[in-house]
């Protein structure tokens, strides 16, 4: 099966029931392929929306503002947006995959690649809210932008625990730690660190 249909299939099973696509991707012996392309179609279709549903809305109390600034905003945004997540997932991928490994992981770099991936896939949500987006007042739409977003984060977790245990052979215990500990990294580095030096300064 191939095109649409076979499309539905596969991300249908993503949602559902991660390891069991994790199982047919690496049997097809294409995890970055697929890893590639999940982040890049997810993060261009939220990234359009979003960006439509917290910025252009709220630059509708400008109207002064020429036609071009809008689109060129949208449009400088989004692609922002879709770097900014392909860069992302490989830095985060090459924390999990280390912490992977030390916690006894079996696969390599790219299996760990598109169990990550499975991270982008519940932010199809915002898809389906786009027409909320577009019809209601800016602060209806924020709200469930928030709460989407919410959502989506959470399913997201939920879906590269499941998929990045199944990858590497180990529990879900040790897949959740692969992904908390790199977080708690990049939040020292990002928060406590710079705090540090701010008040070292005093």
């Amino acid at each position: 099966m191939t095109g649409v249909p076979a499309f539905i299939e596969y991300f249908g099973t993503a949602v559902t029931a991660p390891r069991q696509f994790a199982k047919i991707v690496m049997a097809e012996r294409k995890e970055l392929y697929y890893g590639f392309a999940i982040v890049l179609v997810f993060s261009i279709m939220v990234s359009i929306v979003s960006t439509y549903a917290v910025v252009i809305k709220a630059m509708g109390f400008a109207p002064f503002l020429p036609g071009f600034v809008v689109s060129a905003t949208l449009g400088g945004l989004v692609v922002l947006g879709v770097i900014a997540s392909i860069i992302l997932w490989l830095i985060i991928g090459l924390l999990v995959h280390g912490f992977s490994v030390l916690l006894g992981g079996k696969n390599g770099f790219e299996q760990t690649l598109m169990a990550l991936s499975f991270f982008w896939i519940p932010w199809f949500i915002h898809g389906l809210a786009a027409p909320v987006y577009v019809f209601a007042d800016y602060m209806t739409s924020l709200v469930i932008w928030m709460l989407v977003t919410i959502i989506s984060l959470c399913w997201g977790v939920i879906l590269v625990v499941l998929s990045l245990a199944e990858v590497h052979e180990y529990g879900v215990g040790r897949a959740f730690a692969s992904i908390l500990l790199p977080l708690v990294i990049i939040v020292f580095l990002c928060v406590i660190i710079p705090t540090l030096v701010v008040f070292s300064w005093i």
